[in-house]
């Protein structure tokens, strides 16, 4: 919610920065500067890595020399987007195309795909969960759907319903249910429409948020029964509320849940819950589909709610906020098992792959001293939330990142456009040199 950007991460979506000079391709992992986005192959063996100079490249952890320092080989690219998988990843070229990539050699691993990729702040590209399909939303706004085995359109583009205004932030979203058998996707109207990904229809009305002028988004349950649509993130006293409808009818369930400052739904499984996290007071735990609070998440403070992570298995739910404490709830009944005072701000927050860690970045910066800003990520270990590891040193951390198997850490940081990668050992907490 708000409240919980860094400085650095704040530039970052500002987009306030030049390029950097194109680097020559020569490099040693270490030596990458500019680095905008990172992320593990499936065996943590490799990083793909995104630089402002228009390349994605490969590089071998091991050793730190590139696999394939430039995946579009003299072509710009813009974005990538890797697969949940991570064992191939979608990468768009800035003069139009895509491909996707493997994530181990480097090389094509797919036909190529006849989009102008969207650039900027809101690209994407959407895998559905069996990795058959994926959804790209072009410059014109909008969506195409294709085979992701064969580059072929699966249906003609979609196009929106209405424009954005210069001034609009909103963007078209792409949600597909787990089982891959409907995808949801937004407007610029503040409508989803469900689409049968078996023939690519739509089926029944869209589903129209309440308040068109709001800033919107939405989300949808596992099952693909549920969708929340909600105000996102507000602040200056806006007024918001969040929505729940019958997915499968189109038909609102209940009363709006109201907000201030920002209102977002995220839904919860094992067992089913929908989980509320309000930019001021109120966030929570609700039932479904009554909307019974069945408990509330803990409250920092009564300026700004807290920033909330839930744990892969369900067990925990971990909220922190600008008091500066950090609270472990049950996620089934919402009993507090432990709080600490972590002594600063923190600035992002995320699980590894079990239950057993979490890992924050805190704000180390001297209040006396403005220009010189230290961080610091900890691993804090569940459920006594006993701090057992940290990496210091850091400037301005922009991404954390942990491999699948819970080996490695990567950690981008560094002052805009000199953004570097620092590689650990997440099990003993130490730089890996």
């Amino acid at each position: 919610m708000a409240g919980f950007f860094t400085r650095g991460a704040w530039f970052a979506f500002c987009g306030l920065a030049l390029l950097p000079p194109t680097a020559t391709g020569d490099e040693v992992l270490a030596d990458l500067r500019g680095v905008q986005q990172a992320d593990f192959n499936p065996d943590g063996s490799r990083l793909l890595v995104q630089l402002r100079d228009a390349r994605i490249g490969l590089w071998d952890c091991a050793t730190g020399s590139a696999v394939c320092p430039d995946l579009g080989r003299g072509r710009p690219t813009d974005f990538y987007t890797a697969r949940s998988d991570r064992k191939v990843a979608f990468v768009a070229f800035r003069s139009g195309g895509a491909q996707l990539f493997d994530l181990t050699t480097g090389e094509p691993a797919s036909p190529a795909f006849e989009v102008a990729a969207l650039t900027g702040q809101f690209a994407q590209a959407v895998f559905s969960p069996d990795f058959r399909t994926v959804v790209v939303v072009d410059r014109e706004h909008s969506v195409h759907i294709f085979d992701a085995q064969n580059g072929q359109r699966r249906i003609p583009p979609v196009r929106t319903g209405s424009q954005p205004s210069e001034d609009n932030e909103r963007h078209r979203e792409v949600v597909f249910a787990a089982k891959a058998s409907a995808c949801f996707v937004s407007d610029f109207d503040s409508s989803v429409r469900r689409y049968e990904t078996k023939t690519w229809q739509t089926t029944g009305r869209p589903i129209r948020h309440v308040r068109e002028e709001y800033s919107f988004g939405f989300t949808v349950s596992e099952d693909g029964k549920f969708l929340t649509t909600f105000d996102d993130e507000g602040e200056h006293g806006s007024r918001d509320l969040l929505q729940l409808w019958d997915a499968e009818t189109d038909r609102p369930l209940g009363k709006p849940l109201l907000g201030q400052d920002g209102v977002v739904g995220k839904f919860l499984t094992r067992p089913s819950r929908l989980l509320v996290t309000k930019g001021r007071l109120g966030s929570g735990v609700f039932q479904l589909p009554s909307l019974r609070k069945l408990f509330a998440i803990e409250e920092h403070d009564d300026v700004n709610g807290p920033l909330v992570r839930v744990s892969p298995e369900g067990r925990w739910i971990a909220s922190v906020g600008s008091d500066r404490f950090l609270t472990l709830q049950d996620a089934i009944t919402g009993e507090r098992r432990a709080r600490v005072n972590l002594g600063h701000r923190a600035g992002s927050m995320q699980f590894g792959p079990t239950s057993g860690a979490l890992f924050l970045e805190l704000d180390r910066s001297p209040p006396d001293q403005p220009t010189r800003s230290t961080f610091s990520v900890v691993r804090v270990r569940l459920p006594k939330l006993e701090i057992d590891g940290s990496i210091d040193g850091l400037e301005y951390v922009q991404r954390v990142v942990i491999s699948r198997d819970g080996r490695r850490m990567l950690i981008v940081h560094g002052a805009w456009d000199h953004e570097r990668i620092r590689l650990v050992d997440s099990n003993a907490m130490k730089s890996i040199e």
